[in-house]
């Protein structure tokens, strides 16, 4: 993680300037954000996790490709996400075969990058996520570390299919998801930007280190991620022990589904939960702030990428409020781009004298 923290932040932001750029010179035209972030986010993320000159573009291709063939036919396949799959004798849904076949696909790519990287690999030298892995490996066993052993080809082809592939698709919804919720809710963009001005001031760009006096602009992700139909359910996970919840026996071995969705529109939790309101995250006088949203899951099995992409989904937000007002072509509400793999939208620049 470390080597992955090292790497991040010059990519991010010459993403964020070279998109910026690009929507000043559509002077509001629409734009398929969703076709502009893949180009853009796909380079960066490549020198995110493997470096520089890591591995090529075309390498990147090799495993993203694949991805994007599974991601196409997974709404008609989401039962054979998990463990439920190994119960099924004759998985015939249309599109399965394309599943495993790009699966496959990927895991080669994955795999060739690896072998590359430990041929060439020096221990004085590291160059990316992939030997930082080995050297841990290798430190690990020379203290006679068992958990060296965890350490496997197998496990780091995963990590980096998590953190790449899903991460990568994830993060382009996730962004293009906020870009929604802000052109259905105009006013709240009016209060980011409000709210942007005054702690960033009209002369530079959002950074991390804002986060904490940007309140209101918090709110407004915690309020997006508890509404978003962008992962209504965790993928099935096995209880690993007998378990009592509220007089329900989940046994051992048992497939779970988190409800996600459900718990995000609770009325014991939230109150009026199908109300969009991003001030009921913040705290006022006694009244305790609600649950935070469990969008990456919780416990041990939280999203390993969470922290990475939510970086990523502040810094998108707010340089773009910053810098544009975001509206609908057609002046109609935009659907949600997790299904529609979609999202057309105007992109107007902010006028100098609105930033004073």
């Amino acid at each position: 993680m470390n080597s992955l923290k090292d790497n991040a932040s010059g990519p991010v932001y010459d993403t964020l300037n070279s998109i910026t750029e690009d929507f000043q010179n559509l002077n509001g035209k629409p734009i398929d954000i969703i076709d502009m972030l893949q180009s853009k986010c796909s380079n960066a993320y490549r020198r995110i996790m493997f470096g520089e000159n890591g591995i090529t573009e075309q390498q990147m291709r090799n495993f993203t490709g694949p991805y994007m063939v599974i991601l196409e036919h997974i709404p008609a396949n989401l039962l054979l996400i998990g463990k439920i799959p190994q119960y099924l004798i004759f998985p015939f849904k249309r599109g399965y075969s394309r599943i495993i076949t790009s699966k496959k696909l990927m895991e080669k790519a994955l795999y060739d990058i690896i072998d590359e990287h430990e041929k060439t690999f020096d221990e004085n030298h590291i160059r990316n996520i992939i030997d930082a892995y080995f050297k841990e490996r290798i430190e690990r066993r020379r203290r006679g570390d068992h958990t060296a052993e965890y350490f496997t080809k197998k496990a780091l082809m995963a990590s980096l299919a998590q953190f790449v592939a899903d991460g990568l698709q994830s993060v382009i919804n996730l962004i293009a998801t906020f870009f929604a919720a802000l052109v259905n809710h105009p006013e709240e963009q009016d209060k980011i930007y409000k709210e942007i001005l005054e702690v960033v001031g009209p002369n530079r760009q959002p950074t991390l280190e804002d986060k904490s006096n940007l309140p209101y602009t918090s709110a407004f992700i915690l309020e997006v991620l508890r509404t978003t139909d962008f992962c209504p359910y965790v993928p099935s996970l096995e209880c690993t022990k007998d378990v009592t919840i509220k007089g329900y026996r989940i046994p051992k071995g048992a497939i779970t589904v988190t409800n996600v969705w459900s718990s995000h529109h609770d009325f014991e939790i939230y109150e009026d939960p199908y109300k969009f309101d991003p001030t009921r995250f913040i705290a006022k006088g006694n009244k305790a702030r609600p649950d935070l949203p469990i969008l990456f899951g919780v416990g041990k099995r939280v999203c390993m990428g969470e922290a990475f992409t939510m970086i990523q989904v502040f810094l998108f937000l707010t340089t773009i409020v910053k810098n544009f007002r975001l509206t609908s072509p057609d002046g109609k509400k935009c659907e949600s781009p997790v299904y529609t793999g979609k999202l057309k939208i105007c992109v107007h620049p902010r006028l100098l004298d609105e930033k004073k």
